[in-house]
């Protein structure tokens, strides 16, 4: 089956990228924040790790720019699937204190959902 692909500008590709990696570092700065001990470089590798294993691996079905994933699953999962990462990273800043960080990160967030509507429908529908 022939892969379908969503054109977005280079703008928003590159503030998409930016949220991304913005979101796998301020996890593993949560995870070391939060922990203590003998758990907190384990936690603070294998948070930020986990979330790129997922985000890499779980793929909508013909999405993807080759057309294939690791593992296909409905749009709307994907769709949680990214709001739990980059919506738990804006969280995590929340708990860590940075404040006006969160508040910067969650904007940008929002700013490209909206830029990415037709994406957003998309993974609704498949």
């Amino acid at each position: 089956m022939k892969a379908t692909t969503l054109s977005f500008p280079m703008h928003t590709q590159l503030i998409a990228f930016g949220l991304e990696l913005a979101a796998i570092a301020s996890l593993g700065a949560w995870a070391w924040h939060t922990t203590s001990g003998t758990l907190r470089i384990p936690a603070t590798i294998g948070l930020p790790l986990l979330a790129a294993a997922a985000w890499g691996t779980f793929a909508t079905a013909r999405a993807q720019v080759s057309g294939t994933s690791v593992v296909e699953i409905p749009g709307v999962l994907r769709l949680g699937l990214e709001l739990l990462i980059l919506g738990g990273a804006a969280l995590a800043l929340f708990d860590m204190g940075s404040r006006t960080p969160a508040l910067f990160y969650s904007a940008v967030l929002v700013l490209q959902l909206l830029m990415t509507k037709d994406r957003l429908w998309w993974l609704l529908n498949h």
